[in-house]
C-alpha cells in the first residue's frame, strides 16, 4: 500500500511542476531562460530532469553555468552564471566585430564597449553562441597574460597566418609567434618599448627573444 501511494504522489498534480522562475543575467533574459528550458505540461517535481534544463539553457549565448533547483512542491528556479567578454574580435582594427570569451565563444555584437582589446583575425562568425576558429586560442593566453609593464598599451592582439601580434600605438607592431617563451617574449617587448624611438608602421620581432628584429617603415 505504501508502495502504491508513493507511486500514486510522484504522478499526481499535488507535486506537478506548475511554476518556472528564472534569475537572469544582465545580458540574458528571464523569457529567453524559459524559453530554453523547455519545461513542457506539468511533470512532477520529483521525476523532472534538472540535469538536461540545466544543459538546455547552457546553450544561450551568453551562459556560462546554470543550476536548477527544486522550489517545493511546484516550482523551479533557474540561475545563470553569465560569461565574461575578454576581446572584440573583428577584420579590422577600427571595425565593428563582436564580444567573445575566453574561449572564443561569441557573445554578441560589440556595441558601446570601448575599453576591451581587438582581437584582429581573419574571419568573424557573427551569429552569437558560434566558436572562433582553433587558430585563435593562443591569443587568448597572451591576452590573459599581458604583464602591467606595457598591457595597457596594447590596442589588440592580431593572428595573421597562426602568428600571433601584438598592436601597440604608433601603429607599432610586434611580433610574438606561438605562446611558446611568452616571458621571455615579454621582457624583450617590454625592454624595446623603453629603449626604442618607433614610428608608425614599424614591426618587432620578438619571436627568438634572444635575436629582436626591427623592421623600420621607412
Amino acid at each position: 500500500m505504501l508502495l502504491g501511494f508513493s507511486a500514486w504522489l510522484v504522478q499526481s498534480s499535488f507535486l506537478a511542476v506548475t511554476s518556472v522562475t528564472a534569475r537572469p543575467g544582465r545580458h540574458t533574459t528571464a523569457a529567453a531562460i524559459v524559453a530554453a528550458a523547455d519545461v513542457q505540461g506539468h511533470p512532477s517535481i520529483m521525476l523532472i530532469d534538472t540535469g538536461a534544463i540545466a544543459s538546455r539553457v547552457d546553450r544561450l549565448p551568453w551562459v556560462a553555468s546554470t543550476s536548477v533547483a527544486r522550489h517545493w512542491p511546484h516550482g523551479l528556479v533557474i540561475t545563470v552564471v553569465e560569461r565574461r567578454p575578454v576581446a572584440v574580435a573583428v577584420t579590422a582594427v577600427h571595425g565593428n566585430g563582436v564580444e567573445v570569451d575566453d574561449t572564443g565563444r561569441v557573445l554578441g555584437p560589440a556595441i558601446g564597449r570601448t575599453h576591451l582589446p581587438r582581437l584582429v583575425i581573419a574571419h568573424v562568425p557573427q551569429r552569437p553562441g558560434a566558436r572562433l576558429s582553433q587558430d585563435t586560442h593562443g591569443a587568448f593566453t597572451v591576452l590573459d597574460t599581458l604583464p602591467i609593464a606595457f598591457k595597457e598599451q596594447v590596442r589588440g592582439v592580431a593572428v595573421v597566418d597562426g602568428s600571433i601580434e601584438l598592436l601597440l600605438p604608433g601603429p607599432v607592431t610586434f611580433i610574438l609567434g606561438d605562446t611558446e617563451n611568452l616571458t621571455a617574449k615579454y621582457v624583450a617587448v617590454a625592454s624595446m618599448i623603453q629603449k626604442e624611438q618607433f614610428t608608425a608602421g614599424d614591426t618587432v620581432d620578438v619571436t627568438v627573444p634572444d635575436a629582436v628584429v626591427v623592421t623600420h617603415s621607412r
